[in-house]
């Protein structure tokens, strides 16, 4: 139904109190990140226009890395300006 931060999610599985389950269902059902509305009996009813969508664009053949090494040379001010 919703999404509550994975830092809060681990802590409540960590203390395994037996109360973690029914917990995480009231953090989910209140969360400020909700996918859709809970229906009069109490069902869910999920929303598609609710849930984030990511445009990944495709990067095959795309010859850059994915980080920059620690060997790379700076570059001056100068030449940035």
């Amino acid at each position: 139904p919703g999404v509550i931060p994975l830092d809060r999610k681990m802590k409540l599985l960590k203390k395994n109190n037996g109360h973690a389950n029914e917990t995480m269902k009231i953090l989910e059902k209140e969360s400020i990140y909700p996918f859709g509305k809970f229906t009069k009996k109490g069902k869910f009813q999920f929303d598609k226009t609710r849930v984030p969508i990511y445009d990944v664009p495709n990067l095959d053949g795309f010859d850059l890395k994915p980080y920059v090494s620690a060997k790379t040379p700076k570059i001056s001010d100068e030449i940035l300006a």
